[in-house]
């Protein structure tokens, strides 16, 4: 495999279309291309997912966490992925999982 890319971007916490698509192509191209990509996202302030079905924003990454999983199977494109949420759990690769890709890394995107 090419290089090991760590990403991050706003697609848990703030899933809407073109918002979306923006971050969603830099995952999908650099994995077409051969690369290790995993994503991560920190939630970065208090009430900072935006759940499209309740408009409202809240600590809960149930809606965007889903939204992610969605896009990714639409592109079947296997991406490693980590959340991690307000109330300190990680979804997805274990936080020990991405502190190891981060400090392995070859390239960063954000």
């Amino acid at each position: 495999m090419g290089l090991k890319i760590l990403c991050s971007g706003h697609l848990i916490r703030y899933p809407v279309g073109g918002f979306s698509w923006h971050h969603l192509q830099y995952l999908v191209g650099f994995r077409r291309l051969g690369h290790e990509v995993v994503y991560f996202e920190n939630y970065g302030w208090p009430d900072s997912c935006y759940d499209t079905r309740r408009h409202v924003m809240t600590a809960d990454p149930a809606y965007g966490l889903g939204y992610f999983h969605e896009l990714l199977q639409h592109c079947a494109t296997p991406i490693a992925s980590c959340y991690l949420a307000e109330d300190g759990s990680a979804h997805g690769v274990s936080r020990e999982e991405l502190t190891g890709t981060a400090a392995t890394a070859t390239f960063t995107s954000t």
